[in-house]
C-alpha cells in the first residue's frame, strides 16, 4: 500500500505563484507553456499546469527545472519568495529553527547561510559550510595557470602599494625589505609549475581533486 502523501507545505505555495508570476510576465498561455516544455522534452499538459497553479498538482524535481528553463529563469527563482529583506518574513518547508526572513532565505539558497543554526550564531556564516556546500571546481590547465598568474598580479600590486605608503611614511632608507624580497619571490613561481606552488603554501587553481591550501 503506498504510503500517504504529505500536505503541500509553503515552499510549495511559493513555487506556485511564482511559476504564475513568470509565466504571466512572460506573456504565456497555459497552451504556450505546455508546447514549450514539451520542445525541452518534458511535457506537462495545459490542464497539468493550471492544476500545479491552483495547488491541485505537486511539482516534482524535473517539473521545477523543465519550468525554470521555459520560463527562462534559474530553479532558486521559483523556489525563492519574490522579494528579498531582512524585514519580510517568510516560511520555508521543513524549517523550525525560528523567525525566518527572506533576506535569510535567499542567503542560504545560494550557500552562504546555514539555516541549521541559530540565526545569531556566527558559525552559520562560516567558511565550512560555504566550503561543503559548493561545487567542486575543474579548471582546464589553462585555466589554472591564467587563475595563478591573476593571483600574483593582483597581489604584487597590493604589495607595491603597501611599499609606497610605508615609504612616504618612514623613507626609502627605512622601508621593510621584505616587500621587496616578496614580491621578487611571486615574480618567480612558475604558473606551471604545480610542486612549486604546493611549496608556495598557497595555490589558489590547485591540480583538480585537490584543495586550496
Amino acid at each position: 500500500m503506498a504510503g500517504k502523501q504529505l500536505p503541500s507545505g509553503p515552499t510549495s505555495a511559493t513555487t506556485r505563484a511564482n511559476i504564475a508570476h513568470f509565466r504571466t510576465e512572460a506573456g504565456m498561455t497555459y497552451a504556450e507553456l505546455s508546447r514549450e516544455l514539451e520542445r525541452r522534452g518534458h511535457l506537462i499538459p495545459p490542464l497539468g499546469l493550471r492544476r500545479i497553479e491552483s495547488g491541485e498538482r505537486r511539482v516534482d524535481v524535473d517539473d521545477l527545472v523543465a519550468l525554470a528553463l521555459a520560463l527562462d529563469v534559474n530553479p532558486n527563482a521559483l523556489l525563492m519568495p519574490r522579494e528579498r529583506g531582512s524585514s519580510i518574513d517568510c516560511a520555508v518547508t521543513g524549517y523550525s529553527g525560528g523567525p525566518l526572513h527572506t533576506a535569510m532565505a535567499w542567503r542560504w539558497a545560494t550557500g552562504h547561510l546555514s539555516l541549521t543554526r541559530p540565526p545569531n550564531d556566527s558559525s552559520s556564516f562560516s567558511w565550512q559550510f560555504m566550503k561543503r556546500v559548493r561545487p567542486a571546481e575543474v579548471l582546464t590547465d589553462d585555466e589554472r595557470h591564467e587563475k595563478r598568474r591573476t593571483w600574483v598580479s593582483t597581489r604584487i600590486a597590493v604589495i607595491e602599494e603597501e611599499l609606497k605608503a610605508e615609504i612616504a611614511a618612514v623613507g626609502e632608507q627605512d622601508a621593510d625589505p621584505s616587500h621587496q624580497w616578496e614580491m621578487e619571490a611571486l615574480a618567480a613561481l612558475n604558473v606551471a609549475d604545480d610542486a612549486q606552488w604546493a611549496a608556495a603554501g598557497y595555490d589558489p587553481a590547485p591540480p583538480s581533486g585537490q584543495d586550496r591550501a
